[in-house]
């Protein structure tokens, strides 16, 4: 995981790194999770050590019970921004705003999470 140099405010006054760039830390297809919000693909773990690097309004850091609510095995198809601010296909997918990583280009969700993050992040083009 990368950090930037600047560090924002958390709610709690703490200061916490903003996120740059987070990358899957396994291969296994069994082990990875989408974030039914910003389609982020991470482990499951990567989700219950530091929760989604882009939706950190969801508080899933330290509970598994949030990540499998707000995260799903049932995506499809994956593609990695390296630099989402200037990326073509970042822009395609809605995905220009957040942090470098691997997303998924469809994600299904079977929680009650899915239909409350459905038009938050729409853009227009």
């Amino acid at each position: 995981m990368a950090y930037s140099d600047d560090e924002e405010m958390s709610d709690e006054g703490n200061q916490r790194p903003m996120v740059v760039s987070m990358i899957p830390d396994t291969l296994n297809s069994h082990q990875l999770r989408c974030c039914l919000r910003c389609h982020i693909i991470l482990s499951v773990s990567q989700f219950v050590r530091h929760g989604c690097p882009n939706c950190q309004d969801i508080d899933m850091e330290g509970d598994k019970t949030l990540v499998e609510d707000y995260t799903t095995k049932n995506f499809s198809g994956g593609v990695s921004v390296m630099n989402p601010a200037r990326s073509w296909v970042a822009r395609q997918l809605k995905l220009s705003t957040f942090c470098a990583g691997m997303y998924a280009v469809a994600a299904q969700g079977d929680g009650e999470a899915q239909g409350d993050y459905d038009d938050e992040y729409e853009e227009d083009y």
